[in-house]
């Protein structure tokens, strides 16, 4: 499967879904069309899934997100639930708030109790301003030009 990565905008959110099972979304995510945004990545994930990787992992830090968006977060929670089921332990999500935003804290417990079996590990981080340098680690350029998929 190939890579897809899309850059940030100010209501979408940054992702890169690499075929290694690390799969990232980071940013703010309440555009008006939600499900235009999220299928593509959604039938990402679900066919990546279905090739039963060893092991996948989600990360998310999602600032600011609206109700649409919420359910495409759902769906796509649900797929790694689905998939953690079938595969103990194969399965990782993190969500990550900005130490000192308890709203955003709140909204990662908000999707742990509509998903209480998938185990979504809390993670604190200092500020905002890492966001460029976890990029960086995330999708290994470190200066290099990022590519739209």
């Amino acid at each position: 499967m190939q890579t897809i990565e899309l850059k940030a905008t100010q209501s979408t959110p940054y992702v890169l879904l690499n075929n290694d099972g690390r799969l990232y979304l980071r940013g703010r995510s309440y555009m008006e069309d939600a499900e235009q945004f999220y299928h593509p990545i959604l039938d990402w994930v679900s066919t990546f899934l279905q090739s039963v990787p060893a092991k996948a992992s989600l990360t998310l830090e999602i600032e600011h997100f609206n109700s649409r968006s919420v359910r495409q977060l759902l769906r796509l929670l649900s797929l790694l639930d689905d998939y953690a089921h079938l595969h103990p332990g194969a399965c990782t999500v993190v969500w990550e708030w900005v130490k000192g935003n308890e709203d955003q804290l709140t909204d990662g417990q908000m999707f742990q109790e509509m998903l209480p079996e998938l185990r979504i590990q809390m993670r604190e981080r200092e500020n905002p301003s890492e966001e460029g340098q976890s990029m960086n680690s995330i999708n290994g350029s470190a200066g290099r030009p990022e590519e739209e998929g």
